[in-house]
């Protein structure tokens, strides 16, 4: 590291010198342009040449011919992930090519495919519609061009228009609103509960590509950060919390097939613990929300956090109480077996939650220290 006096010249300007070493070999000489960069970090980035496009501007995406529909769809997943504006699913060669028997017939086919000789096609037909019928559940893309040759898939979203903080809220929604039908369904035997949640793991799958969608643009370049109007550091964050909430939200799956096949089987006494159970683990993970979300707004709410950490240790305690009782074959509660074992996988599905509530309070307390500091 090196350190220049700043200087002031003129009626106001400043003016920092530069490392000769550091311009001769970057061919930065007198007279050159620079390109000031102001962000919202406080720091400021200088360019000799007007910034070139974002590295993630676009991509092409080539999948083999032979590969399924799937892997066709899962590619454009990983580049809508990855942080591309623009991507280009085209075909490709085969991954594996097919013996000399079938090459020698297939070999005029191929040909008049590819005109260019160069062995290769667009996607098939059913490759198209995997990565359209994907493209379709993916937020803030659409479907820009579709031929025999690609799919090009463009975003629709600019990063000022994506509120992080917003969508951890939607997030948190969703999981608790998902545990709620799911202990219903445990205590109450209500039916098409397992249809309802798994609606509910479907759009948190969705929310959280799109944080991570950003979170990968952010960490690209900073001009996403400064639209955002979060840190690096609070964007790796939020994409942790955002994985964590999404499993809560797939515990309230297991919890709510549970239900389905308890079919209301449950005695009274066992069906009150298990829903005061679910109401601290959904607690859980609503103070450790609200932790991390004041803390990426910038301010501090430590106690939160905490809270949130000793309703998790709660729900560990009475869980490990439960199932001793399911193994006291003087429990009267317990009376049956299969009255035993819905009631221990039911506590599995809702301390797995809690163990989502702490660790997303560990991201809040850690935003947290840094707002005090």
């Amino acid at each position: 590291m090196e350190t220049r006096k700043i200087q002031q010249v003129g009626g106001g300007t400043y003016t920092v010198s530069l490392p000769g070493w550091w311009a001769t070999e970057h061919g930065v000489s007198a007279g050159d342009t620079a390109y000031l960069y102001p962000h919202s970090d406080g720091s400021l980035v200088v360019r000799w040449g007007e910034a070139a496009d974002s590295p993630l501007a676009s991509t092409r995406v080539p999948v083999p011919s032979d590969a399924p529909p799937r892997a066709a769809a899962d590619a454009l997943d990983a580049a809508y992930v990855a942080g591309f504006e623009e991507i280009d699913v085209s075909g490709g060669v085969a991954a594996s090519p097919p013996p000399a028997a079938e090459v020698a017939v297939s070999a005029p086919q191929s040909a008049r495919s590819d005109g260019d000789g160069s062995g290769t096609a667009g996607p098939t037909a059913a490759q198209r519609d995997a990565v359209i019928d994907r493209a379709r559940t993916l937020p803030g893309v659409d479907v820009a061009a579709s031929s025999a040759d690609h799919v090009a898939v463009r975003g629709l979203f600019d990063a000022a228009d994506v509120s992080i903080r917003r969508s951890l809220m939607r997030l948190r929604f969703n999981a608790l609103a998902a545990h709620e039908a799911a202990i219903d369904a445990v205590t109450a035997s209500g039916g098409g509960v397992v249809e309802r949640v798994e609606d509910r793991c479907h759009t948190a799958d969705r929310t959280v590509r799109l944080i991570e969608r950003y979170g990968n643009r952010g960490l690209a370049q900073r001009s996403t950060l400064d639209a955002l109007a979060v840190s690096r550091p609070q964007v790796a964050g939020c994409v942790a919390a955002a994985r964590a909430l999404e499993r809560a939200t797939a515990r309230a799956g297991d919890v709510a097939a549970v239900g389905e096949r308890a079919a209301g089987s449950l005695d009274d006494d066992v069906a009150r613990v298990l829903r005061g159970v679910s109401e601290d683990a959904c607690a859980s993970v609503d103070a450790a929300t609200d932790a991390l979300v004041e803390a990426v707004g910038g301010s501090s709410r430590v106690p939160s956090a905490h809270d949130a950490r000793r309703q998790c240790a709660r729900v560990r305690r009475v869980a490990d109480c439960v199932e001793c009782a399911a193994l006291d074959d003087d429990a009267a509660a317990m009376r049956t077996p299969s009255t035993a074992a819905v009631a221990v996988r039911a506590l599995d599905g809702l301390v797995g939650t809690a163990d989502c509530g702490a660790a997303i309070a560990a991201v809040a307390l850690r935003m947290a220290v840094g707002v005090q500091r």
